[in-house]
């Protein structure tokens, strides 16, 4: 593939997966014989049809369906690879899009399926800044009216804009025990839903999280829907439903080498739970907790290693009380078997 632009009225569609056929099937009536194509992620097509942009999707805004997910409009295409020139080759095929309009504001938003070094985010800030300096095009983050669409599938970005109502978000119904967005990874995402709700954690929407020990990802997707940008770090894979949330990076490395990076920042909130002796999981924390501002909130499951689940809690804590204090301790029913230790980290660290 080369760098250009799309020459069909071209969407993503997301739906629900092991479903294509029937979304096939749902959208073939709205169009004028449209094609599909099935991308490397299940619940992904590349749909094309004969219709202008305009009409295909005020007709595709008016069918009904059960399967569909997402209609993202596509203009453009380049190939992209897992190094970081790929962030730059991807900002100069946006000077192929016809707009955004510079006469309101506009967001990028990538969504990156496969392996690469760079992130989501590195897309969205190279795109953003070129978008502005190429058209004086102002970036809004909150409430744009145009949103500039980068969607990865590995070695291919596709790309695309359009007014915010234009990007067709529909429900899917059949077959789904969950409300879209919501069907869990693990049960471990339900633990972490409950553990928010039972110790009031306020999560405000500018915050940063840092999920150690973070694969699959259930604990970052549910933090993702909380505040504005997630660290999931763990040398292992991500759950490519996780990889895909625009505000969640895979960091894979071990938790204690992030301390020797100059690119973290700050968090407001840590969250480990890790499958491992609970001492040394503790020892983990502690590691990190000079990337969590003071006061800022820590999450940790305790894993009963043994059956003295007393002695496991205590001698966590006792080390958790070098970083952290304010301790609350408890169980909640989706880790009956495990302890939950809550914590906020000390204005000044011990030694």
């Amino acid at each position: 593939m080369k760098t250009g632009l799309l020459q069909d009225t071209t969407f993503l569609v997301t739906c629900a997966a092991g479903w294509e056929q029937r979304t096939r099937s749902e959208l073939w009536h709205a169009l004028d014989h449209p094609r599909f194509r099935q991308m490397i992620l299940r619940g992904n097509l590349l749909m094309t049809c004969r219709e202008d942009m305009d009409t295909a999707i005020a007709r595709l805004a008016e069918v009904e369906t059960e399967t569909v997910g997402r209609i993202v409009p596509l203009q453009a295409a380049c190939p992209v690879d897992q190094s970081m020139d790929a962030v730059s080759v991807i900002a100069e095929a946006s000077d192929l899009l016809p707009g955004p309009d510079p006469e309101a504001g506009f967001k990028v938003l990538c969504s990156r399926r496969g392996h690469h070094e760079w992130r989501s985010r590195d897309v969205e800030t190279a795109v953003g800044k070129r978008i502005e300096s190429r058209l004086g095009a102002l970036a809004e983050y909150k409430n744009p009216e145009q949103i500039v669409a980068v969607e990865i599938f590995q070695d291919v970005a596709y790309l695309g804009v359009a007014w915010a109502d234009e990007i067709l978000h529909k429900e899917i119904t059949r077959m789904r025990k969950w409300a879209p967005g919501q069907r869990p990874l693990n049960r471990a995402e339900l633990k972490l839903r409950e553990i928010i709700e039972r110790y009031d954690l306020a999560l405000s929407e500018d915050a940063r999280a840092l999920d150690i020990g973070a694969s699959p990802g259930g604990w970052s997707k549910v933090l993702s829907e909380h505040v504005a940008e997630v660290w999931a770090v763990d040398p292992g894979e991500l759950d490519e439903r996780v990889l895909s949330i625009p505000n969640v990076t895979h960091v894979r490395a071990r938790a204690e080498t992030l301390v020797d990076r100059d690119d973290t920042g700050v968090f407001d909130i840590v969250t480990n739970d890790m499958n491992m002796d609970p001492e040394r999981s503790a020892q983990v924390l502690c590691d990190v907790a000079p990337l969590l501002k003071p006061g800022g909130t820590m999450v940790m499951t305790v894993k009963f290693m043994t059956r003295m689940r007393r002695r496991h809690s205590k001698e966590a804590q006792d080390i958790l009380s070098r970083c952290y204090e304010g301790f609350e301790v408890g169980r909640v029913k989706h880790n009956a078997k495990e302890a939950t230790i809550v914590g906020r980290r000390k204005a000044t660290l011990d030694a």
